[in-house]
């Protein structure tokens, strides 16, 4: 991908996970605070990292992708 590409598609997702969110508001309790709701969109995000990163093999060059370019 592209410097531009990869800019277009982590906003993209950013703006989708977003939206996906914010339809769960009224559903979220309301003595949640910023500590729950960081932990609920980072629960988010791990899902939809589990789901993409599903098999072995790429798990592994992901994690060494992130180590050698100190990412």
């Amino acid at each position: 991908m592209t410097y531009e590409q990869k800019k277009k598609f982590i906003n993209d997702e950013i703006e989708l996970t977003r939206k996906e969110i914010l339809k769960k508001v009224d559903n979220m309790p309301e003595e949640w605070s910023g500590v729950q709701l960081r932990m609920y969109i980072s629960d988010y995000f791990q899902g939809i990292r589990m789901e993409s990163l599903h098999t072995p093999k790429r798990m592994r060059e992901y994690k060494n992708d992130v180590l050698v370019n100190n990412l």
